[in-house]
């Protein structure tokens, strides 16, 4: 029976990167009550990294609403103990060996890159449209984008386990829950928009649970982190298994779907 699984990296840079993450996320795990769990590092070489094996399946469409609210717990309770303290704005020094990189610079850079290449189909966003919506997120309460997409999320029963760490910045509640949703629209086919509005509901009770709760997440916010992920993911469709452009599978109702 296979008991671990061995991730190789470019350059020990990159894999430093991930072990830290991974160190600090760890951390965090310890310090919350959340049902968000980690894959356990058991070993470091110069460009490896050795994982316990985790069992289950990558994220499907039916799993998008629990994991939406294990996703929002995790995000409330790592905002309470760490990034209450952080601005999307700038790079949040975690611990000595670790600075989590800032919402904005960089994706500032890719967005207007991917746009003038005319590598998105169909964006509903235009540069400076898109820019804009980053940079007035500068003041927002500061949550974590890990790479939520299908394949980074295992799935047995009500546990999920991230099993990714190689991308870590913050970022504003709600952008990590439209990544996980522009994946499997990507992968999967179109969602339906109840399903997508019922996971908004899930991951807003989670943010609003007591005893910190914090401000609900709103459907047009929701669709503008969709909308910058289209941006963002475009220029991998028709490779890791995405299949659909975002424009083809993104929600057109008029009124968006209760999310109470």
């Amino acid at each position: 029976m296979t008991t671990t699984w061995t991730k190789t990296y470019t350059d020990l840079q990159t894999r430093r990167t991930a072990a830290a993450n991974h160190q600090w996320l760890t951390q965090q795990m310890r310090a919350l009550s959340t049902p968000m769990q980690l894959a356990r590092l058991q070993q470091t070489n110069p460009r490896e990294l050795t994982f316990d094996y985790v069992f289950g399946h990558h994220a499907r469409p039916r799993d998008l609403v629990m994991i939406a609210g294990t996703m929002g717990h995790f995000h409330q309770a790592v905002h309470r103990t760490a990034l209450h303290q952080a601005r999307l704005d700038r790079p949040f020094r975690a611990d000595p060996d670790l600075s989590i990189p800032d919402f904005i610079a960089a994706r500032r850079d890719r967005i207007r890159a991917h746009l003038k290449n005319s590598r998105v189909p169909a964006p509903a966003l235009t540069a400076d449209q898109a820019v804009q919506a980053i940079e007035a997120a500068a003041d927002a309460p500061a949550s974590i984008y890990a790479d939520a997409n299908l394949r980074n999320l295992l799935v047995d029963g009500s546990r999920v386990t991230m099993v990714d760490y190689d991308c870590l910045t913050l970022a504003p509640f709600g952008y990590d829950l439209a990544k996980l949703i522009v994946s499997l629209a990507m992968t999967h086919g179109p969602l339906r928009p109840v399903t997508i509005g019922d996971a908004l509901t899930a991951y807003n009770h989670a943010l609003t649970a007591a005893p910190h709760p914090l401000p609900v997440v709103p459907w047009r916010e929701l669709m503008q982190w969709t909308e910058i992920h289209h941006i963002l993911t475009s220029p991998y469709l028709g490779r890791h298994c995405y299949r659909h452009s975002w424009h083809q599978t993104r929600p057109t109702p008029h009124h968006p779907p209760r999310t109470d």
